[in-house]
């Protein structure tokens, strides 16, 4: 679409990485949507076509994909005297998308994370149930590139250097 719409494949080399490097940049994944500037996060993050297809993707691969962490990934505490590590994070775990591996310890609680792969896909602000959208609106931002870039050819027939 960019090619078809500059005078040049100059002009159209200077335009494109810096649109492919913010669409990138705000896809949800370099920087997560909870974590960006709102004034980008509440319009081009939305808007962002590259968004659309990771967010389609990652859902599609990690919905109900069961994470168990390895030894290393846990990370340790311990509790009051007399608790065993589920009481004394119970109420944690009520909002936590982790899970504890051994409940019934009173030292060395190990606390892994995540669960399931749905819970990071919450932490990047990605659903299952959005999946389908996500598809159309990326292919909705395909069809629109090539009817732009059909009606630019047609009617702007730059001479091409």
């Amino acid at each position: 679409m960019v090619a078809a719409l500059t005078p040049s494949m100059f002009i159209a080399s200077l335009l494109n990485p810096p649109i492919m490097i913010t669409f990138s940049l705000f896809s949800g994944v370099t920087i997560p949507r909870p974590l960006m500037p709102a004034f980008w996060r509440v319009w081009l993050s939305p808007l962002d076509p590259m968004s659309r297809l990771v967010a389609g993707m990652l859902s599609t691969e990690l919905h109900g994909l069961q994470i168990q962490c390895a030894p290393n990934e846990f990370s340790i505490f311990n509790t009051p005297l007399n608790q065993t590590c589920y009481e004394y994070s119970a109420t944690y775990l009520q909002t936590a998308i982790g899970y504890i591996a051994n409940p019934n310890a009173t030292s060395n609680c190990e606390y892994c994370e995540l669960h399931t792969g749905d819970g990071y896909l919450s932490t990047l602000e990605f659903t299952w149930s959005a999946r389908w959208m996500n598809l159309g609106i990326f292919a909705a931002f395909i069809g629109s590139n090539l009817l732009i870039l059909a009606l630019a050819a047609r009617f702007l027939n730059y001479a091409k250097r």
